[in-house]
């Protein structure tokens, strides 16, 4: 289905994983650096599809290990790198020049984290193969108050593009169809 205005067209690049999001990922699972190492290479042998476009090539594993890795060591020493950076806008204010450290990004709903957490959690780190939440906190955790349909539609994008099924009960379901207090099970599709 082909949607004419592009502002509601699905956009999946934003839900291709980064560099960043990996090691925010570890960071917030607190994974040891041989656990990392082993998640990196597994998906970079079976799962190269969720990286950003510009990890896919063959020879830009070296590239993808490389800033990964960077990234991890940024969180370790994240308040020292910071400190620098203050000191060098300070530094170039007081020359007269202006510095823009520049911002995060992060996508309209806040959730892609989320799913490329709970992608994660059930490929590498959950032995049970399942995440569960009730559709109220997930609201809540993003500032929602009801459910819309734009935040429905970028639910079902990042089910989708993840291979996360989404049951009630032992049966699949749709989250516009369930009650906002009802317990959904998070699973990878094989």
């Amino acid at each position: 289905m082909k949607r004419n205005n592009k502002r509601n067209k699905l956009d999946f690049d934003h839900l291709e994983m980064s560099a960043q999001d990996l090691a925010i990922i570890f960071d917030s699972l607190n994974i040891g650096i041989r656990h990392q190492r082993h998640i990196l290479e597994d998906i970079w042998n079976n799962d190269r599809w969720v990286l950003e476009k510009k990890y896919n090539l063959p020879n830009k594993k070296l590239d993808f290990y490389k800033d990964v890795l960077y990234q991890v060591d940024y969180l370790y020493n994240k308040n020292d790198i910071d400190d620098s950076i203050r000191a060098v806008i300070r530094n170039a204010a007081e020359l007269g020049y202006q510095v823009d450290p520049g911002v995060l990004v992060e996508d309209e709903l806040g959730l892609s984290e989320y799913f490329k957490s709970i992608w994660i959690q059930l490929k590498y780190v959950k032995l049970k193969g399942m995440v569960r939440i009730k559709l109220r906190t997930l609201l809540k955790r993003y500032h929602y108050k009801k459910r819309s349909a734009r935040f429905c539609n970028y639910v079902d994008a990042c089910l989708h593009f993840y291979k996360i099924g989404l049951i009630v009960k032992g049966v699949p379901c749709d989250i516009r169809d369930i009650t906002i207090d009802t317990m959904v099970t998070l699973y990878l599709q094989s």
